[in-house]
Formats: structure tokens, sequence, C-alpha cells
């Protein structure tokens, strides 16, 4: 909400010449103003006494501001009338007065909360009466003054200020169902056109009515029926439609008029990817999203599968990756507030979109490069010659789809930070696209072992290929949309795996037989005699024969390791059979005691 200067006063002479002229139609987005002034003024965190405030001092500047004041001392009752509005500034005086009562009815009813005062109660039905009171003055100084979607927007505030005073009396539920259904049918019809800001405001305003207008439903379904018939002050249906279809001749309108200019120039102000769109409010964001939806137009008519899509898809990547950097600059100088709460909720939102949409072009240009990469592969693997010969080794492509791998991964982040039914879909489509890469890594994998001479860990890998082929197809087949030309892919991979693995166990048996053969070789060459045929310095001392390798030969001092040499020694003894022989008895050698008694032991008398 604006201030507006005062207006200059008109000679008399003149005034009558100026009201004889028509007067052009003023625009005020109420839905999008009051949004904003509610969010920047307490009711972010409920402090309704503090948006009173703020209501009271708005109110106050615009009666100076044109000239409204109601007198020094006594009050003067000013009436606004419709010839007398030349500014928004007008429009804002009742929609302001409004907020201001209902601000304070809001107020009694958290205070209710805590303390049932029947004079409170009171209080806050008169203060909602009094807001829908200023609400249907505003509606018709729209009407009359107003263009097509100001009016609209009027109509639908004052129908939701008429329902919630309704809504608290709690006496005529079928009229509170119909103000707000009025209302409803005004927002849906208004969400279809108009700028983003304006878009996703009223669809926010259709978040908000339903539990009202769930529970006006449920309170007349206790009372016998659903019937909203007999409402003495809805407008006509013709009429509603009317406005509402020359909103849409206006709206079209300046769509030619922006169309005219230029799409680059004029930018993208809403960038839509997987159903879900998001405002852009930044120009050089605008700018960026433009291009990527140029080289997207190019890529259209280009066929899927050909080379020449790369060069389209790596501008398309840059003008996101460009688009990102503007929305990560504009993360952080957003200041601090209510309303760049919300700000950066969107920015936040915008940015997980543009992510995803350039990784789906990242995965898209990856898919075309490991394909050139496997038709190399697969031209040297018929023609039996090295992967050197194509220029491509199976580790690169296993390099390739760690990358892919990798954007899968966040991918899932970009879907969890989504959330609801459109993350849940992008999840389970980059979980089976994160499978099929790592079948198709792990088949590559192999194929370098094999060529680098390891048949064992090739064959291994080999057979995982088939497990893993198995569990992404059987994620693909959960998906929302089967991907048939992955899982087709995938069966061919399955096919190949199990005949290289054939390969494989061929080249480990021959492998197997070709260890057996050398180990036996040389067994066979095992032998105790010394069959040296090199003679060396320290067992030829007496001849005069050169020992020192000149002339390029070995030198033959002493032996390294020293020859062993047999030494004599004591043979080994098993007297393990001694503890098995019983020697004879010589108990009838030994002398035997003689008994005594005890005084002779005592005395010592024993001899």
């Amino acid at each position: 909400m604006e201030v507006d200067q005062p207006h200059e006063e008109v000679p008399a002479d003149q005034e009558e010449d100026a009201t004889r002229k028509p007067l052009a139609p003023i625009s005020l987005p109420i839905l999008q103003t009051v949004r904003a002034a509610q969010a920047q003024h307490g009711l972010r965190h409920n402090d309704f006494a503090r948006y009173r405030s703020y209501c009271t001092r708005k109110l106050g500047r615009l009666y100076r501001a044109h000239g409204l004041t109601h007198g020094r001392g006594k009050y003067v009752r000013r009436t606004l009338e419709a010839n007398h509005i030349n500014s928004h500034g007008h429009l804002l005086i009742p929609l302001v007065a409004a907020e201001r009562a209902w601000a304070l009815a809001m107020k009694l009813k958290s205070d209710l909360e805590k303390s049932k005062a029947p004079r409170k109660r009171l209080h806050l039905v008169r203060r909602l009466a009094k807001a829908q009171v200023h609400a249907g003055t505003l509606a018709s100084l729209a009407s009359a003054r107003g263009d097509a979607r100001t009016a609209l927007e009027a109509q639908a505030y004052a129908a939701l200020m008429t329902g919630t005073w309704l809504l608290e009396k709690e006496t005529d539920w079928g009229t509170a169902l119909k103000k707000f259904q009025r209302t409803q049918q005004i927002c849906e019809q208004l969400a279809r056109v108009g700028t983003p800001d304006q878009v996703a405001v009223t669809q926010q305003q259709l978040q908000e009515l339903e539990p009202q207008i769930r529970y006006c439903q449920y309170q007349l379904q206790r009372r016998g029926g659903l019937s909203t018939e007999g409402v003495p002050d809805s407008p006509s249906a013709a009429g509603l439609q009317a406005r509402l279809n020359a909103l849409a001749e206006e709206a079209g309108s300046s769509a030619e008029a922006a169309a005219d200019q230029g799409t680059a120039k004029a930018g993208v102000t809403l960038f839509t990817w997987r159903g879900s769109s998001h405002p852009v409010q930044a120009e050089r964001i605008r700018t960026s999203l433009a291009a990527a939806a140029e080289a997207t137009h190019a890529l259209s008519q280009i066929p899927k599968g050909s080379d020449e899509r790369t060069g389209a898809l790596d501008s398309q990547i840059a003008a996101y990756n460009e688009a990102k950097g503007y929305i990560r600059h504009a993360l952080s100088t957003t200041a601090g507030g209510a309303a760049a709460s919300d700000a950066q909720a969107d920015l936040r939102a915008l940015n997980a979109a543009v992510t995803g949409a350039q990784l789906e072009g990242t995965l898209e240009r990856g898919c075309l490069a490991v394909a050139r990469a496997e038709s190399a592969l697969e031209q040297s693997l018929r023609a039996c010659s090295s992967f050197e010969a194509q220029g491509v080794k199976p580790q690169e492509v296993v390099r390739m789809y760690d990358g892919l791998g990798q954007a899968c991964k966040e991918m899932k982040d970009v879907a969890a930070q989504i959330g609801g039914a459109n993350g849940e879909l992008l999840m389970d489509e980059a979980s089976a696209k994160a499978l099929q890469f790592q079948a198709s890594r792990c088949y590559y994998a192999a194929h370098a072992y094999l060529a680098g001479g390891n048949p064992q860990a090739a064959y291994a890998l080999f057979q995982r290929v088939g497990s893993r082929a198995d569990t992404a197809i059987s994620q693909h087949e959960d998906c929302a949309r089967v991907d048939k030309e992955a899982c087709d892919k995938l069966e061919g991979l399955k096919a190949a795996a199990q005949v290289w693995q054939c390969v494989a166990q061929a080249d480990c048996a021959a492998e197997q037989q070709q260890h057996i053969e050398e180990a036996g070789g040389k067994v066979e060459q095992l032998s105790l005699e010394q069959t040296s045929s090199k003679e060396y310095l320290l067992d030829n001392l007496d001849k005069w024969q050169a020992f020192a390798g000149e002339a390029g030969r070995e030198a033959r001092l002493f032996p390294v390791p020293p020859r062993p040499l047999y030494i004599p020694m004591r043979p080994f003894l098993l007297d393990a059979a001694q503890a098995f022989i019983s020697p004879p008895s010589l108990d009838h050698r030994l002398r035997a005691e003689q008994k005594t008694g005890g005084i002779a032991s005592l005395f010592g008398w024993r001899k």
C-alpha cells in the first residue's frame, strides 16, 4: 500500500469541464496489496494488534493525502463518491478501513480462545459487520471506477468479508457458504489470467477458502441440507461472466503487445516444469530462461538420438546454469522480513525447477555421449580388435556412467525438494534410471577387467549384470510412465552379459590349465642334484682362470646364496616304546620293617 501525494486543487471554471471528460479506469491489485501488507506488518506471526495499528496510521495518511479529513473539532463526515475518485489511493481508503476492522475482530477472536467473554464475542461480530460494510463500499466504487480485474477482486474481497461475518454469527450458514463459493468462483477465473504474482496470490487465496467452505457444508449437513438458494444479493451469472470476458480480452491484448516486442526482450515471466509453474521476478533470470526456451525450441526441431542435439543441449544447459547463478545471487541479496521470506520461498522453488530442467538436459547429453562410445566399443568387439584402435576404452564408458549416476542422485535431491505427487513421480523415475546406469556400468567394468587379463573378476561382474538389470526393469515397470525403450535396452544388456560371461568362464578355464601346466613343468625340474654349470673362484683357487667378469661378463666369485652342504649328524631315536614296557617287580628284594609297640617307640627302644 503506497501513499499518494495530495492532489492539486482544480479551479472552479475547469472543474465542470473535467467532470465531463471520461475518466480512465483505475487499476489496484487488491488481493496482492492486502497480502503484502499483512505479511509485512505482523500477520505472519498472528500479531493482529500490530496490523491494526498499521492500518490506523495508514488510514490517517490516506485521509490527509487526499484532503478527506473530518474536521478539527466536531466530526464532519466525508463521503467518498465515485465521481471524485481519480487515483487508486481513493480505493485504498475503504480497503484499509475494512482491514482495520477485520484485524480488531481477529484480535478479539484470539482473546476469546483464552477466556470466554460474551461481550468480546458481540464486539467481534460488530467489527466484522463494519468490515463487510467497508468492503461493500470498496466493491461499489471499484465497479464504477476500476478496471475489470480490480472490480472482480473487489467483489471477491467483499464476498469474503461478508462470508466471514456470517460464519462468526453462526445463524445463516447457507448465505455464508454462498459468499465463499462466490469468492472461490471469482478467484478461479482470476487465476487463469494475470501476472505470475497475481496468479500465485489468487491460488493461495483459493487454498485458504477450502476449510471455510467445508465447515459451512458440515454445518448445513447437520441441519439437514446443503441448499444455498434464495440469496438476494448474489450477482447475476451474466454480469459476472461479462466482467470475466473483459478481463480475458485485456490479458490477451497485453500478451499480444508483449509478443510484438520479442520473446527474448520480454523474457519469461512464468517458468513451467513438470506441471508446476513458478513466477519469475528478476529481469536477468527472465532473459536467461528465455534463452533456454529458445534452445528447447531448437531441440524440438532435431530428431531424438541425433548427434546434432549436443550443441542445442549445451546451449540449454548453459542458459539454465546462468539462470541458477542469478537465482542464487537474488537469494543472497534478499533482505529479511516476512515478505522477503515469501520471496525466498518462491526463489527456492524456482531454483529447484530450473535445476531439474538442467539435469534433464545433462542426462540426455550424457546418454548421447555414452551411445557414441558404446557404438565404437561394439565395433571393436565384433572386429576382435583392440580398444585402443577405436580410440575408446571400457574405462572411459565406466566414467561416463559415473557422471550419469551423479546426475540421477542430484535429481533425487530435487524430487525431495519438490515433494508431493510430482516429487514422488520424479523420485521413481530417477531411481529407475540410476539402477539402469548401474547395470550398464557393471557391464563395461567387466569388459575392462576382461581386457586387463582378469577373467575371474570379469566373470563375477558379468554375472552381477543380470541381477541388476532385473532390478532396474522392475523399477521401470513400477513407474507411472513406463520407459519401454529402457526396458528393451536392459533386456539386450542381459543377453550380452550372458554371452560374455561364457567367454570369461572359458578364459578362466584356459588360464587355470596354463597354471597347472606351468606348475607341473617346474615340479619336474626339481632335483636334489646340484647341476650348476657355473664355476666360481672360491672352488677354483688353483686355476689361472679369470672370474672377475671382464668384457661385459658377469663376475663369478662365489655363489649367492651359498650352496647347501651335507652335514653328518646323529640319527633321531624314537624312545616312545619305553612308555609301553612294564618292568618286573622288585618288592621281594626290599627289607621288611618290624612292627613295635608304642612304648618302645616312646623310649627309643626301636632297633
